[in-house]
């Protein structure tokens, strides 16, 4: 996440057959806290919502819009998702978990992107996608566990129009559609390391009791000899219930590091 990202400059997902922004705005999932997005023609802004230009981006306040024919609640879930020491503006001081937006912000937001956000829809849109993110969470911590030690989740960033290669096999070799979304977390874990994660968000086909089907493929970048060794790890974890990172520590694993922003894509 981004160190100042306020809010929800959000992106409609593609829908189970595909189409991006499809149908009723509530039935597709949006992805928040995407950063790098600028004003588009159908963009509106109002004097609740601040610009930041140290990251090039707005942040929603918890103000009833004047165009607003029902009140939504400005309380702000707590996630499960551990921080790490560092604050951004956006979040409140004193919590060691991140905290999601309000239904107001998460509003704003919508409407600040020209989408024809509708207020009664907006709980269960903001529900899917802290259920999303917790899904995320846990998948990440299911990498980290093979490390030991405690995961905080340093900054992220929103990042769908890069298509990892990953994705791309998927897509072009497997037939999996494309993936709606591309999150990319920085995860401070064990000795103060810091990892990047690529998470790719495919939307499934769902049913009548399961509405919303997704799959989220999380795994650590490729930015180091130490991330391909992590992969390596959790497949013979998986495969034969033998965790080689248990037996070297990660100091001792050879490679330099990558900065996150080296590689753009994998």
């Amino acid at each position: 996440m981004t160190q100042q990202d306020a809010g929800c400059p959000i992106r409609p997902s593609a829908t189970d057959n595909g189409d991006k922004g499809s149908g009723s705005w509530a039935s597709s999932l949006y992805s928040l806290f995407s950063r790098n997005q600028k004003l588009s023609e159908n963009e509106t802004t109002l004097p609740i919502d601040k610009f930041n230009p140290k990251v090039g981006d707005f942040e929603f306040g918890q103000e009833k819009r004047t165009d607003q024919t029902k009140s939504l609640s400005t309380h702000r879930q707590m996630s499960s998702i551990l921080k790490a020491e560092e604050t951004p503006q956006h979040q409140p001081e004193g919590k060691d978990v991140w905290v999601y937006p309000s239904e107001q912000q998460y509003f704003n937001a919508m409407k600040r992107k020209g989408w024809d956000a509708k207020e009664k829809d907006v709980p269960v849109v903001l529900a899917i996608h802290n259920a999303v993110n917790e899904q995320g969470w846990a998948k990440v911590k299911e990498w980290e566990a093979l490390k030991g030690g405690t995961p905080r989740l340093k900054e992220f960033k929103g990042r769908p129009q890069d298509t990892s290669p990953r994705a791309w096999l998927k897509t072009n070799l497997l037939g999996y559609k494309p993936p709606f979304d591309r999150h990319d977390w920085l995860i401070e874990s064990k000795g103060g390391k810091v990892t990047r994660y690529v998470l790719d968000f495919y939307a499934g086909k769902g049913t009548l009791e399961r509405p919303v089907a997704l799959y989220l493929d999380v795994r650590p970048a490729l930015d180091s000899f130490q991330d391909a060794f992590h992969r390596l790890s959790m497949f013979t974890n998986k495969n034969f219930g033998f965790n080689p990172m248990k037996l070297i520590d990660s100091e001792e694993i050879e490679g330099e590091k990558v900065g996150p922003s080296s590689k753009q894509s994998r």
